[in-house]
């Protein structure tokens, strides 16, 4: 998968993570940040101060701001669940289960204009028609 490839990953495990900051000649590496893990590769990562949510940002946000990463990923976000320290916060994001793999009501189909359905005697007296 090419770095630049954000897409949702099958069976992977999205971490929000706060990584310390780092200077790096004038700027400041390190703060929230967005990965994609599958098996023990790490499919793709997003700094969430490419979107504004700085290092000194408080959890709410940086889980707010990455929920809305992962929708727009199509990633079937639930909830976040803390899985680190309070050193190191870390938060492990928790799906639900994908629209295709839920059970569904049966699509009703819309009969063109013009072709009215035929009711049957029994179903007239069923749903109360009288022709």
């Amino acid at each position: 998968m090419a770095d630049n490839d954000l897409r949702a990953v099958p069976s992977a495990v999205y971490l929000l993570v706060r990584y310390p900051p780092v200077q790096s000649g004038r700027d400041v590496v390190g703060g929230w940040e967005l990965e994609a893990w599958r098996g023990g590769d790490c499919a793709w990562s997003v700094n969430l101060a490419e979107v504004g949510v700085s290092y000194w940002a408080d959890q709410i946000l940086a889980q707010t701001v990455a929920a809305r990463a992962l929708r727009t990923r199509l990633v079937a976000f639930g909830s976040w669940t803390s899985c680190g320290s309070g050193h190191a916060p870390m938060f492990l994001a928790r799906l639900r289960a994908a629209p295709h793999m839920t059970r569904r009501p049966d699509i009703i189909r819309r009969r063109p204009a013009g072709r009215e359905r035929v009711l049957s005697a029994r179903s007239r007296v069923r749903f109360g028609c009288s022709r």
